[in-house]
């Protein structure tokens, strides 16, 4: 399993603190409602009278609130674990993984709406200016504009003619709230009318205008007296709008969402595995201006297929693929044009398309040096110019592509740090820049939407709506460079597409002359006086210059991290502990005194750890805010403590929380366990009393009466260790008849179908076990694991010091593990019998053979010198490998794996120790446990019809075995043909002769038995 910390989500410490912070409001919750538990119950243990029942149902309600806090707490992990999932890319939740990604974003998303225009009240058209802005108006020239201004006084959007040179008002349109007749179509794509402005006016020689209100299925047309003339509501209208040569309109449209508040997504197509991809369709449009009809409407994703263009459109961003933003018509014919062509820009394609629509065919595709482009303007000649936002957008990739990469495996992308006007010579493929300097001088950059006309005298205008401003440059001069709107709380108005027009076609409409001043276009009030800096706005208070103050920030986030690293130990412990307190709850064994002495040890020991921990993590901030404390000065010491959640300072506070763990990250040491899923492991598995609560749940949901014994099965495959019971095992359950459990299960193994819903790991890669004997397993590979239900439900009593006692089943338990069984095969019902691994079998053999008398057993034996040199080297290697990770012997602790290591554990059959004298570093020691073993075996099914297997005929002929344990279970097992494998370890020391014989003659005895055919039974009717 790759290291990923459970409550870290980055970059940063992000949602992780935020969990972090909720775990211990839960807990602290938690461990009060216990705590106040106990001394009323000590006052009534002392006191000995009152309410006995009162009591008893006092300590119900407890348990019923711990275990609620449990589940609170539980889910809050569960919603950290999901994001951590998502982001890594891998999705194992499903749908539900998309919809937990998005809490790694809860806390940039609750900033988001905090610092909203709208919780200010300020229009939501507002936003932020550009940093280190100087308002310049020198321009000389009369420069006419048409576009959409929101008039906070009238509620509404307002279309206005005006000069950029004065700011004259020539003419003012108010768009109603409704159209004329009919109502606008908002709803359908759960937009507001203030959110939606009429985008791009194009004004018509007889003073009325075309527009639509942007990204709603709003076209429509204006006249001069503010009457609605006509409205199209046939699809979603956006971007650009442009003329062709006979005065036909051009804009840019999406299919209709398919119901109210649904998004623009009218397409679907599937994938390779035959998934739905729902994309945004863009198409263009030719409409009418006189009636609004559709003349011409296609798709351009059908456009590029049709001409052989499909690789362009079927990669990165399927939601929006394209991102139609502009249609530019060609006005007349020319060398590399003919009057009609189209030239198409397709911004997340980065690229741009020329287009002949009565031909349907594509004429060529350019690419670059533009990237994610906007704005076509047609030039003289045989050129081009594009507005190029040069604009990488991570939307445009998976989730499962955002990962973090070393610097050096970057790719050479240049510093994106402004925007350029792109002039491209469709003749010779040659281009150059128009103003490059002086916009990179200027920071002119726009993320998205960014306009440009390159007017006669060639002066460039721009307008940059992500930096809110519109700017004329000429001669490597700033003639005008303008915040768009009166300041509203720091905040300016944002450029809704500003179309310049040429003097002509104004003047023709009939506005010839100013009726006032443009009210809110200047931008040159008191707080953004020209030719001076921001005021408040983004200002840094007095103190420190910014660099002081970001390095500190910087300094106090690395400490911060590094505490908060520091306190992961203290907060598992603090977890773990509550795992036992919950545990000690739900226990229903254990009398009630020893119960409650239980519960006030775990609750004293948890209340010690929570308070701790509380401690320490105050101590972790007081010295994050020391340095800023000390940037304060003596006089005002508490100034700059808010300093990390401003402008640049989060920058510094997310790389320096982000650098501590990936540092860490990069020299820890990597093992197949996290912290936090050995975390995960402890509390489950210690936690026995909460399997017990879940195997309940588990089996109230089976169809059939609890304890009924199986007709067919189980089979169970066991032996000494390194006897081959792992290999025959994996052969067995490629067959289609049996179910078993995996490491999938792991570690609910008492509630499989519970953590079946949560968990469902992909096999992943198959990799080497820890024994170093080149059997590979994966995630859905078959294990023994079924002994940690006989661990808890017979409390670990066959378990006694450095001993395994040989013990009756129950007629309970054995009902209790009939269930169990069912319980498994709820996951696969097409496959009916059981299959298990387990080593520890022979303990309880007799009873569980005679309770269940469907049972089918094989047991495996190899050649005693080999078997005991296999037993040896695998002591030595788990010893030291325990020794080394010691989380590695409570794993096998857990699921009763005592056969070597540190846990080594003899098996003592028939209530006699057997003796066994010799050191475990020695084979004298593992032959002595081979004759133990196999001697028992033997008097077990002397009179029965267990199949016995040798190791040798398993290497040589698996498949003759795999027949003859198909004949003795009863069944077509349908498995697949199984190569033949050796295995060369052959040991050559010296071992005691004395057990040798009597091992060489037990191996003579097992063999004579393994080729006698067994009596096999029937299955009961």
């Amino acid at each position: 399993m790759p290291h990923v910390p459970l409550l870290y989500v980055g970059p940063g410490i992000g949602l992780g603190t935020i969990i972090i912070v909720l775990l211990l409001i839960g807990l602290v919750l938690f461990s009060f409602g216990v705590i106040l538990w106990i001394p009323l119950k000590r006052i009534g243990s002392g006191l000995r009278s009152g309410n006995v029942g009162a009591g008893r149902e006092l300590l119900r309600g407890t348990a019923r609130i711990g275990a609620w806090a449990l589940l609170v707490l539980g889910a809050i992990a569960f919603i950290a674990w999901g994001a951590v999932d998502a982001v890594n890319g891998e999705q194992r939740l499903g749908r539900l993984s998309r919809a937990l990604a998005r809490c790694a974003h809860l806390v940039e998303d609750a900033r988001s709406v905090l610092a909203s225009s709208t919780l200010r009240n300020i229009p939501d058209f507002y936003g932020l200016p550009p940093t280190r802005f100087h308002a310049v108006d020198r321009l000389d020239m009369d420069i006419l504009g048409i576009g959409a201004f929101w008039d906070r006084d009238e509620d509404a959007w307002q279309v206005r003619l005006f000069d950029l040179r004065n700011d004259s008002l020539l003419w003012q349109w108010t768009v109603p709230r409704s159209g004329a007749g009919s109502e606008w179509r908002l709803n359908e794509v759960g937009r507001l009318f203030e959110n939606s402005p009429p985008l791009h006016p194009y004004l018509l020689p007889d003073g009325s205008f075309v527009a639509k209100l942007d990204m709603t299925p709003n076209l429509f047309r204006m006249d001069r007296n503010g009457h609605v003339l006509w409205t199209d509501h046939d699809l979603v209208y956006h971007h650009a709008t442009q003329v062709d040569a006979e005065g036909k309109l051009w804009t840019c449209a999406s299919d209709l969402p398919r119901g109210p508040e649904g998004r623009m997504l009218g397409r679907v197509v599937r994938g390779l595995y035959g998934e739905r991809i729902a994309y945004q369709d863009d198409q263009i449009v030719r409409i009418d201006p006189e009636d609004g009809h559709i003349i011409y409407r296609k798709s351009v994703a059908g456009i590029l297929v049709r001409n052989g263009l499909a690789g362009r459109l079927f990669s990165g961003n399927m939601n929006d693929p394209i991102h139609l933003n502009d249609v530019a018509p060609a006005l007349r014919d020319g060398p590399c044009w003919r009057k009609g062509d189209l030239f198409l820009s397709l911004r997340d394609r980065s690229m741009i398309v020329q287009y002949r629509p009565w031909a349907d065919s594509v004429v060529r595709v350019i690419d670059g040096p533009f990237l994610a482009q906007h704005d076509i303007n047609i030039g003289p000649g045989t050129t081009i110019s594009v507005f190029s936002n040069r604009q990488i957008f991570r939307e445009q990739y998976s989730l499962s592509n955002r990962t973090h990469v070393p610097k050096e495996w970057g790719l050479p992308v240049d510093d994106l740090d402004h925007s350029q006007v792109v002039v491209v010579d469709l003749a010779d493929g040659h281009h150059w820049t128009v103003g490059d300097s002086l916009m990179a001088r200027e920071h002119a950059r726009s993320r998205t939407q960014g306009l440009h006309e390159i007017l006669p005298d060639g002066s460039l205008y721009l307008e940059l709506p992500s930096q809110r401003r519109y700017m004329v440059l000429r001669d490597d001069q700033v003639l005008l460079n303008k915040v768009f709107g009166t300041p509203m709380g720091g905040r300016v108005h944002v450029p809704a597409w500003v179309r310049i027009l040429p003097d002509s076609l104004v003047r023709e409409a009939g506005f010839t002359r100013a009726i006032g001043i443009l009210p809110d276009v200047n931008g040159l009030d008191d707080e953004f006086a020209p030719d001076g800096a921001i005021g408040t706005v983004g200002r840094t208070p007095s103190g420190p210059p910014p660099l002081s103050v970001w390095l500190v920030v910087l300094f106090s986030s690395v400490l911060l991290a590094v505490g908060i690293m520091l306190l992961q130990r203290p907060f598992m412990r603090l977890i773990e502990l509550t795992g036992r307190l919950v545990d000690a709850l739900l226990d229903r064994r254990s009398g009630e005194n020893i119960r409650s002495k239980i519960l006030v040890r775990q609750a004293t020991a948890e209340s010690s750890a929570l308070l701790g921990l509380v401690m320490l993590s105050l101590l972790v901030l007081a010295l994050a805010a020391v340095p800023l404390v000390v940037l304060g000065g003596t006089e005002r010491p508490w100034a700059y403590l808010d300093a990390p959640m401003h402008g640049w300072n989060l920058v510094a506070l997310l790389l320096g929380t982000t650098l501590p763990f990936a540092l860490a990250s990069r020299f820890r040491t990597r093992t197949d366990y996290s912290p936090w899923s050995k975390l995960l492991h402890r509390v489950v598995l210690n936690g026995r009393h909460i399997g017990r609560f879940l195997f309940e749940r588990e089996r109230r949901a089976l169809d059939r009466p609890i304890g009924v014994m199986p007709r067919q099965g189980p089979v169970i495959i066991s032996g000494l260790a390194r006897a081959g019971t792992t290999a025959l095992t994996t052969m067995l359950a490629r067959s289609p008849v049996f179910h078993s459990l995996s490491y999938a299960n792991m570690p609910l193994l008492l509630a499989p179908n519970i953590w079946h819903r949560i968990y469902r790991p992909r096999s992943g890669a198959a990799r080497e076990r820890s024994h170093g004997d080149k059997v590979l397993f994966s995630y859905t590979s078959v294990e023994a694991l079924e002994e940690y239900f006989f661990k808890v439900f017979l409390d670990d009593a066959y378990i006694q010091g450095d001993v395994l006692v040989e013990h009756t089943l129950s007629v309970e338990v054995v009902a209790d593990y009939a269930d169990y069984q069912r319980i498994i095969g709820r996951q696969h019902p097409e496959r009916p019998v059981y299959l298990a691994k387990n080593n520890n079998l022979i303990l309880r053999y007799a009873s569980l053979r005679e309770r269940m008398p469907a049972l089918r057993t094989v047991f495996l034996f190899r050649e005693p010198i080999d078997h005991a040199w296999s037993l040896m080297k695998q002591h030595l290697r788990f010893t030291e490998m325990q020794r080394a990770d010691p989380f590695v012997r409570e794993y096998m602790d857990w699921l009763g794996h005592h056969e070597f290591g540190l846990g080594l554990k003899h098996f003592v059959f028939a209530g006699e120790r057997t003796r066994i004298d010799a050191a475990p570093d020695s084979i004298d020691h593992w032959l002595q446990v081979w004759i133990a073993y196999y001697t028992r075996l033997l008097d077990l099914i002397a009179e029965d019809g267990t199949l016995l297997i040798a190791y040798a005929d398993l290497l040589r002929d698996p498949d003759g075995v795999l027949l003859r344990i198909g004949e003795h279970v009863g069944m077509d097992l349908h498995l697949p043909k199984a190569d033949p494998f050796a295995n060369d370890n052959a040991f050559d020391g010296s071992v005691n002769e004395d057990l040798r014989a009597r091992a060489d003659a037990l191996y003579t005895r097992l063999m004579k038995r393994s080729m006698t055919a067994p009596r096999t039974r029937r299955h009961p009717d």
